[in-house]
């Protein structure tokens, strides 16, 4: 059974050595339609901020595990890719709503075969 993960960036050891990789940017609702069908969530608690953002701008149920999964593609998984612009790094505290309203997402899917 194929895995879809979730999180902001992708790392080539990730991928097998030999694969096959396509990649399709997504709509929202097409974010909304992965989500509901589940992912694995992978992202490092430092970005839990931001994910909280992207929940309530895009009301998804998703929150990152407490332990980061080892992510392992085979043929037929994917993984889907939150690409963030204009929000700034966040050392400390929270995201204003200021902040949070001028941040651009984009949504892409890499599925490997």
């Amino acid at each position: 059974m194929s895995k879809t993960y979730l999180g902001f960036n992708i790392d080539w050891h990730m991928f097998l050595r030999n694969c096959q990789i396509d990649k399709k940017q997504l709509s929202v609702k097409d974010l909304k339609d992965w989500v509901r069908l589940g992912v694995i969530v992978f992202a490092e608690q430092s970005y839990k901020k931001l994910l909280k953002v992207i929940v309530e701008r895009f009301n998804l149920g998703l929150e990152i595990p407490a332990r980061y999964p080892a992510v392992s593609l085979a043929s037929g998984d994917r993984v889907l890719v939150i690409g963030v612009s204009r929000l700034p790094r966040l050392k400390s505290g929270r995201y204003t709503r200021k902040e949070a309203g001028k941040a651009t997402f984009t949504f892409n899917l890499f599925t490997v075969s």
